[in-house]
């Protein structure tokens, strides 16, 4: 467990994955299927990448799989922004709170730090699944909370710096 004020915490959501798997597998059908997609926004996308070849292993070799991650290519942006740099914290913090385990073993053993393997730009290289992704260039999550900025529509006046700022960050999501 982790603990937060000597009070455990357990995170179960890899354990979880593989139950449900295993229940869909044994109860519901999944092993006569022919062809599975393995879909997810946001979270979830990330989740779909981060599980995709391990969810595909526990398929019958005869059944074809994809995934489709749709907004969920956050990437590891420390450029010029607190923000960024926090969000990164945050998740290499958290890949320790969580006792992260289930990630994708070849990430983890081919990436210095394990905890990059959060992080699309790091991982898609070890990906093995067709996957199909959908990611806006300019995503609105990531302007607000990876870059700190008040940008909440496209109509929003914002200064040529903060402007500058978000397609800096555009054209580095469209590199990864």
């Amino acid at each position: 467990p982790s603990y937060k004020k000597e009070v455990p915490l357990y995170f179960r959501g890899y354990r979880i994955l593989q139950a449900v798997m295993h229940h869909l597998l044994l109860s519901k059908g999944l092993a006569a299927a022919t062809e599975v997609m393995f879909g997810g926004h946001s979270a979830g996308a990330m989740a779909v990448l981060i599980h995709i070849d391990q969810l595909r292993q526990a398929l019958p070799p005869h059944t074809r799989a994809v995934g489709l991650v749709d907004a969920g290519l956050f990437i590891d942006y420390r450029e010029g922004s607190v923000h960024g740099l926090s969000h990164c914290r945050s998740l290499q913090r958290g890949y320790s709170f969580w006792n992260a385990t289930g990630l994708h073993p070849d990430c983890v053993s081919g990436e210095a730090e394990p905890w990059r393997c959060i992080f699309p730009g790091y991982l898609t290289k070890y990906i093995q699944t067709p996957v199909f992704a959908i990611q806006d260039k300019y995503d609105n999550w990531a302007v607000k909370n990876v870059l700190g900025l008040p940008w909440t529509s496209y109509d929003h006046r914002i200064s040529r710096k903060s402007l500058h700022t978000i397609q800096t960050y555009g054209n580095e999501t469209e590199k990864q």
